[in-house]
C-alpha cells in the first residue's frame, strides 16, 4: 500500500494505492463516518472506509439510514435542551451515562453502531494490512486531528436542529 496526503483546494486528501485503485479520502470524512460508527481511531475510520467500498458494491443494504436517525435523534433532544454543538459528542459517548439525551436514546445509538460496524467487518476484508493501517492511522492522527476535530464539530452543527432557547415572562407563566 502507497498512500500520500494531497491538498486539493483547500482540503486535505488522503490518497491511498491499494492494487491498481486508488482511493480518494477527505480528510473531513473521517469526522463523519468516526461519529457515525462511534470510532475515535483515524487507521480503523479508514479500514471502515476501505471495507465499505467493497460492501457497497456487493450489497444493497443500507447502513446509513438507521445511524442517522439514532444520532438525529439524539442531537435533537440535546438542541432542544440547548446544549452547544462543541458538547454533544462528550455527551453522545455512551459511557458518559449523560442525562440528555438519555440513556435510551444513548443505547439506541450504541446498538446501531454495532449492528452497521458488524455489516462492514462481515464484508470481504481490506487488502491493506493491520500494520500498513495502524502506521496510516497514527500518521493522519499526528498531522490531521485538529483538521478532524473541527470537521466533527461542524458535521454535528450540520445535523443538529435549531432551537431558539426564549424567556418566558411572568404573564406567560401560569401560577400554580
Amino acid at each position: 500500500m502507497n498512500y500520500q496526503i494531497q491538498n486539493v483546494s483547500g482540503t486535505n486528501y488522503i490518497m491511498i494505492e491499494s492494487g491498481t485503485t486508488i482511493h480518494q479520502i477527505p480528510v473531513p470524512a473521517l469526522s463523519s463516518w468516526g461519529l457515525l460508527l462511534g470510532l475515535t481511531d483515524p487507521g480503523e475510520i479508514i479500514k471502515k472506509i476501505l471495507t465499505y467500498r467493497e460492501l457497497e458494491n456487493d450489497s444493497s443494504e443500507n447502513i446509513w439510514g438507521p445511524l442517522y436517525e439514532a444520532l438525529n435523534e439524539g442531537l435533537d433532544k440535546m438542541s432542544a435542551a440547548g446544549v452547544p454543538p462543541e458538547l454533544m459528542e462528550i455527551l453522545l459517548d455512551p459511557e458518559m451515562g449523560s442525562p440528555v439525551p438519555g440513556q435510551e436514546t444513548l443505547d439506541k445509538i450504541a446498538t446501531t453502531q454495532q449492528e452497521s460496524n458488524a455489516i462492514i467487518d462481515a464484508c470481504a476484508p481490506t487488502k491493506i494490512t493491520k500494520t500498513e493501517i495502524d502506521n496510516l492511522g497514527t500518521q493522519i492522527k499526528n498531522s490531521f486531528s485538529q483538521d478532524i476535530e473541527k470537521s466533527k464539530l461542524e458535521f454535528i452543527d450540520n445535523l443538529a436542529p435549531r432551537y431558539e432557547l426564549v424567556e418566558a415572562s411572568k404573564s406567560d407563566v401560569e401560577e400554580v
